[in-house]
């Protein structure tokens, strides 16, 4: 494995270590009571269990609000997928290729 690749490791390593530090319990896999709260809010706020699509005023679909509800629902997922990233996970997530650069998946 390159360098490049070692580093970029490390940097999602630590990426998620700062979700899990943010939002998880240091001893288990429970939520923080702050954390509980502030998720709450963003599930609402990002679409999380409701349809991103939007209807303008003549039931055509709004196009604009749907991409802006969609980009919220991005950062849902990016949020969850940091707090639940696990080492298996990882090697899933980036995976090396015959170049030796790293891919998300």
């Amino acid at each position: 494995m390159s360098e490049a690749s070692q580093a970029r490791a490390k940097q999602v390593i630590a990426l998620r270590d700062a979700y899990r530090a943010t939002f998880l319990h240091p001893k288990s896999p429970e939520l923080l009571p702050h954390a509980t709260i502030v998720l709450r809010d963003l599930r609402a706020t990002c679409c999380a269990d409701r349809p991103t699509i939007m209807l303008d005023k003549t039931g055509a679909v709004d196009t604009y609000a749907t991409l802006a509800n969609e980009g919220a629902r991005r950062v849902w997922l990016k949020i969850m997928q940091g707090i639940r990233l696990d080492d298996s996970d990882l090697h899933r997530m980036l995976k090396v290729r015959e170049d030796d650069t790293w891919m998300p998946t």
